[in-house]
């Protein structure tokens, strides 16, 4: 872009950031007021806005663990996708509403993609606004931007055979043992990646580290998720490539170390994707009483810049699901749910099929970009999987795979998807308001597929999602 369009594109994003700064300050929706009349003032705590709403007091956010509280005994029903939260449990309110007493309290969980949820209050509708906040998410995007900034700090350079690759191991390992995951380190040789030929010698062992939680209910039923942590020769970060999908991963860890489930819960980072799916492909083979046990493995790969990125025009995400058929279909189907009650607009996620004979991808499938990560693997095993990603085909090959894989470069991509330059000073010509929304975006568009995760586990908790055990 020439600098007198990003001139005006600077100017221009100012100014929504101006406006949006003073929506933020007036309230969305101002009500009539006498002349020299000052608006209320909006009052938060703790990340929640505060609302006097009659006989009612919300204290609400999207995403975040809200309240409904009773100023005297009253009947509450609440949306069917504002899920409860009591004693590390989800559960959905009933459709017949619960009695309140005087200062009674619901707690319960704002959808992340709406603005505004409507209670039914002793029959009659009130609205509580659930703003975005981006300080209260129960599960948080802006976590994952940390998580980012620690990789690119502490483990640059994480291909097999170097010391962060070890390193990053060992720090994943305490990552998921402190959040009450049985944690396994396993090496394999990493034949693929010699035969690939590396720059001085390629390493023959490389390692998966997979966490693993039993169920409290049906541990026979496990779900999954993983991401791949190593990278190509070239690249010092990843982190598009696949940083973005391990902070994911981790942060999933977090976010369900305060969470109580029926299921087995089991996150695995593999260790030679970029090899070939290696660490997938043995990690597949090498436990088959683990592949047996799974219903679901969601893959977390290139796992950012869509929905709500790029700011000025966001693209959809996708779910590349398979073996393809019934079984797709039916993971599919989760994803949509999982989608759905997290609140995000329907036209922003499309729906698609991996076969399994297109598996393992890059070692000979073919498949084309649907099939060209780790999802595979399980796929070939016969497990139903899924693979979400981003549909921004040209800002995945904008900066995988080479030094452009940076944190500065995919803030670039999540503001107006610009195509990223080699030279780190053409950001110089951005503003702090354009730096700050682009941030703010990144940092939502890698909350999307955290949530869509987390309602994937959710939506299987409550009974929505229960695929056959092959």
């Amino acid at each position: 872009m020439s600098r007198g369009p990003m001139q005006q594109l600077a100017v221009f994003l100012a100014g929504l950031f101006t406006v949006a700064a003073l929506a933020g300050c007036l309230g969305s929706e101002p009500k009539e007021r006498g002349d020299g009349e000052e608006p209320p003032a909006e009052v938060w705590e703790e990340g929640l806005l505060v609302q006097d709403l009659g006989p009612v007091t919300a204290k609400a956010a999207a995403g975040a663990l809200s309240m409904i509280v009773a100023r005297e005994p009253a009947s509450v029903q609440l949306p069917q996708d504002a899920l409860l939260f009591q004693d590390g449990k989800f559960s959905r309110p009933p459709q017949g509403g619960l009695e309140l007493a005087a200062n009674g309290t619901l707690n319960f969980l704002a959808p992340p993609g709406l603005t505004n949820l409507t209670i039914l209050v002793e029959g009659e509708e009130i609205v509580v606004r659930t703003p975005y906040n981006g300080t209260s998410e129960f599960v948080s995007g802006w976590s994952a931007i940390h998580l980012e900034e620690v990789q690119a700090a502490l483990f640059p350079n994480r291909q097999p055979g170097r010391p962060n690759y070890v390193a990053a191991q060992q720090y994943y390992k305490a990552w998921f043992e402190r959040h009450g995951f049985a944690v396994t380190i396993e090496e394999f040789l990493n034949t693929a990646t010699s035969a690939a030929g590396c720059t001085p010698r390629c390493p023959n062992t490389a390692a998966n580290v997979v966490a693993y939680r039993k169920g409290t209910l049906t541990p026979e039923r496990i779900l999954a998720f993983g991401a791949h942590y190593d990278m190509v020769p070239n690249t010092k970060h990843a982190a598009f490539d696949d940083t973005s999908g391990v902070v994911e991963v981790l942060e999933l860890a977090r976010v369900f170390a305060n969470v109580t489930t029926q299921h087995s819960l089991l996150f695995g980072l593999w260790g030679g994707e970029e090899s070939g799916l290696v660490g997938s492909n043995v990690w597949a083979h090498s436990n088959p009483d683990k592949i047996a046990l799974m219903t679901t493995y969601v893959n977390l790969d290139v796992s950012a810049l869509a929905w709500p990125a790029p700011y000025v025009n966001p693209v959809p995400v996708f779910s590349s699901a398979g073996p393809d058929g019934p079984m797709a279909e039916r993971v599919n189907a989760g994803v949509a749910r999982a989608w759905t009650m997290a609140g995000f607009p329907e036209e922003m996620i499309q729906y698609r099929q991996v076969g399994r004979g297109q598996a393992p991808g890059q070692v000979g499938g073919g498949g084309g970009v649907d099939a060209q990560s780790d999802h595979t693997s399980f796929i070939a095993a016969g497990v139903p999987s899924t693979f979400l990603f981003t549909s921004n085909v040209s800002a995945v090959f904008a900066i995988f795979h080479s030094p452009r894989d940076t944190l500065e470069n995919m803030t670039l991509l999540a503001l107006d998807g610009t195509r990223p330059q080699d030279d780190p000073g053409a950001l110089a010509n951005w503003t702090a308001e354009q730096w700050a929304l682009g941030r703010e975006t990144l940092a939502r568009s890698l909350g999307t597929f955290q949530w869509t995760s987390f309602y994937f586990v959710l939506q299987a908790e409550l009974g929505d999602y229960n695929p056959r055990v092959r």
